[in-house]
């Protein structure tokens, strides 16, 4: 019989090993495909910006060799170029701010010493001037650098402007000359490019970055890092972080490469993918966070629980086996109890960490615009809208947000206090102004202040508003997440008018650093999560009595949302450690219970003792319940709730027990002095315990 009962255990060990390993073997097949095609979608994107600036680059290339060439064959004469200068510019991409050629002394002109022909952009029209007029150029140690070989220059400041400008230049020499005559030059504004690098956004929380061929910041969120000049190898030093200093090789030899690191925008775990940009020998890099790999798809959850339920199972049977119960004494037996508990807490320990770590998922019907990239593509989808029997076209309005404070109202509502701008075009009549909250419980939108910035009007709108929580998990408390819906429509519905997030406005869009809300911004008992703008698709069966309604079909509504976690500290202070505490009392009572007169005369053992402590335990317990739900607002019944009505059974389990031990011969319960009881309370409780979790959290 002892034989068969160690058989039986392994057969379970067994076969709880291979079905746990085989939920592992899922989960990390399922994890490795989810990271690989987040790191193939942020590595294409890499590439593909890459290809992006390497066409710019070429095409400035391209037009500098140009005129090179009609230089040295002889078809353009230095009295031509001006002219040539200028239609060349007029044909080039806008980030081209200034093209030239800087001749050597007396090389354009025997008359001449200098001679810089130049055309500029600006003010909407081409401007010639001289480029000696600043100066003797061939002073200038770039000049001199230039006159030696093609090539791309680092970054500089436009004196003027103080734009960020590169240049690229090559060596001329005009027909019959021995040496270089001078330099064909064009100045590159990076304002386009960094554009183009500011829409990278892999995944949901990803940027992008630029460096130029010595590893000098040329576009990243940190815009400081541009400013000042810092350079890439710097930047991983001060850092200090081994992914950044293992790519500092790769960016000086102009690789492709992929490290893991941290992001320095938010600070968390993320994966590094550069790409080169051989025309400049730049390095183009995408981030993206790795937290998205918690973006719980439907079925994580699920397979989290399986895979903890059974490694429980299979801890309990291995320490079935450790202590070899099949032939139990009292010590094994009391081992086999606390062991036992303690591998089930773990248990529920890691259904509260899978609970509380793991993020949201986008909703479903919402199209989220963290990036102008994806802005601008869904914009272009529905550049038109329905007005009647009409089309006509939409109407965009930049419009931000940005909250200053936030006040919890009662449970489950937010008071709300911050800015609303609004950027509009030359021409808007006044009346197609402003904006409005339509689910805010109330709202106190007032004038601000207005802004003339060019051709267009800024508007600031300070508002103060009172918003719902939506908290679909709030059974969960206190593992519960929030979120607050910031619908913001025009103030006339009815318009063609669509707002658009103006997500040039903020410096980095990463929604785990909350862009639109203040950095000092804090709110007690909860953690600010992400935040981020999307489009709500929304369609009415109606059109407010006005014919030429536009919003009756797939109306996109700009909606502004952050996310709410609540602080655990707090609830497993107030709410679990009491009820550990009752636990542990409950179970120091059970242990006095006995039935020898030696024993009870030692710890005053009787049952009418019992029955008064473990009344004096049930009141507090029922006040500490009645608090919560009068604290937490919710229908049916809250996920610790169900400890409570736990500790209920287990109060009367103990007081049955005290009374059967007093009044019922049993052998069961007479023997090792009630030792069954005690045993079981700790295993039973932590199961049950368990089982409320698994129900609940999966």
């Amino acid at each position: 019989m002892l034989r068969k009962g160690c058989h039986l255990a392994w057969v379970c060990l067994i076969l709880l090993g291979g079905l746990l390993a085989w939920s592992i073997t899922r989960l990390t097949l399922e994890r490795r495909a989810l990271e690989a095609d987040l790191r193939a979608g942020c590595r294409r994107q890499a590439q593909d910006a890459a290809r992006s600036v390497q066409a710019v680059l070429t095409s400035m290339q391209d037009l500098v060799h140009g005129i090179k060439v009609e230089l040295e064959d002889g078809r353009l004469k230095p009295r031509s170029l001006d002219a040539r200068l200028e239609q060349a510019l007029a044909k080039a991409p806008g980030s081209a701010s200034r093209v030239g050629v800087l001749f050597q002394p007396f090389a354009a002109d025997p008359g001449r010493r200098l001679s810089g022909p130049y055309v500029e952009r600006g003010e909407g029209r081409l401007r010639r001037f001289g480029y000696e007029g600043a100066g003797d150029y061939t002073r200038l140690p770039w000049y001199q650098f230039d006159l030696g070989q093609a090539c791309w220059n680092e970054p500089h400041r436009d004196p003027g402007s103080g734009d960020l400008l590169v240049d690229y230049s090559e060596p001329v020499q005009l027909p019959g000359a021995a040496s270089p005559s001078g330099v064909v030059r064009v100045e590159v504004t990076m304002k386009a490019i960094q554009e183009l690098v500011g829409h990278l956004a892999p995944g949901s929380s990803g940027y992008g970055f630029l460096l130029s061929a010595k590893g000098v910041y040329l576009a990243d969120p940190l815009d400081a890092r541009v400013r000042n000049g810092v350079t890439f190898a710097a930047a991983a030093r001060d850092m200090n972080e081994a992914g950044r200093l293992s790519l500092v090789p790769v960016v000086a030899a102009h690789r492709a490469g992929f490290a893991q690191s941290i992001s320095a925008v938010s600070g968390q775990e993320s994966w590094i993918f550069l790409e080169p940009v051989p025309a400049a020998g730049w390095s183009l890099g995408t981030m993206i966070i790795k937290d998205e790999l918690n973006l719980a798809p439907a079925n994580l959850k699920h397979n989290l629980v399986r895979l903890v339920t059974l490694a429980v199972g299979a801890g309990l049977v291995a320490l079935y086996l450790l202590l070899r119960l099949w032939n139990p004494d009292g010590r094994k037996l009391w081992a086999f109890s606390a062991g036992g508990s303690l591998v089930i807490a773990g248990g529920i320990a890691c259904l509260w960490h899978f609970a509380y770590t793991l993020h949201q998922a986008p909703r479903a019907h919402e199209v989220e615009v963290m990036s102008r990239a994806s802005r601008n593509a869904f914009l272009k989808r529905i550049a038109t809208q329905g007005q009647g029997f009409n089309v006509v076209s939409a109407a965009f309005i930049p419009t931000g947000v940005f909250i200053q404070q936030l006040e919890l109202s009662g449970d489950s509502q937010m008071k709300v206090s911050g800015q609303v701008w609004q950027k509009f075009p030359k021409g808007l009549a006044a009346g197609e102004r402003g904006v409005s909250f339509p689910e805010a419980v109330s709202s106190d939108i007032s004038a601000g202040y207005a802004k003339q910035e060019g051709d267009t009007l800024v508007q600031v709108y300070p508002f103060r508003a009172v918003f719902r929580m939506e908290n679909n998990t709030t059974v969960n408390y206190p593992f519960d997440k929030s979120s607050i819906r910031i619908r913001i429509w025009p103030r006339l519905l009815y318009s063609n008018t669509v707002l658009v997030p103006d997500l040039e406005a903020y410096k980095v869009l990463v929604p785990v650093t909350l862009p639109g809300i203040d950095q000092g911004l804090t709110l007690a008992g909860w953690q600010l999560g992400q935040s981020h703008f999307a489009f709500l698709l929304q369609s009415y069966n109606m059109n407010l009595g006005i014919n030429s309604f536009t919003g009756q079909e797939d109306d996109p509504e700009m909606v502004y949302t952050f996310t709410l976690k609540r602080n655990f500290i707090n609830p497993f202070i107030a709410t679990f450690l009491p009820i550990l505490v009752v636990v542990c009392l409950l179970f120091a009572v059970l242990v006095t219970t006995c039935r020898t007169r030696e024993r009870a005369a030692a710890t005053g053992y009787n049952v009418m003792n019992v029955l008064r402590t473990i009344t004096s335990l049930f009141f507090p317990v029922v006040i500490s319940q009645i608090n919560l739900r009068n604290h937490i607002l919710v229908e049916g019944l809250l996920y610790v709730e169900y400890y409570y009505f736990i500790i209920y059974l287990l109060i009367l389990l103990v007081a049955g027990d005290a009374l059967a031990l007093a009044f019922w011969d049993s052998p069961l319960l007479q023997r090792d002095e009630n030792r069954i009881a005690k045993l079981l309370f700790w295993p039973c409780t932590a199961a049950s315990f368990y089982a409320v979790s698994i129900l609940y959290l999966r």
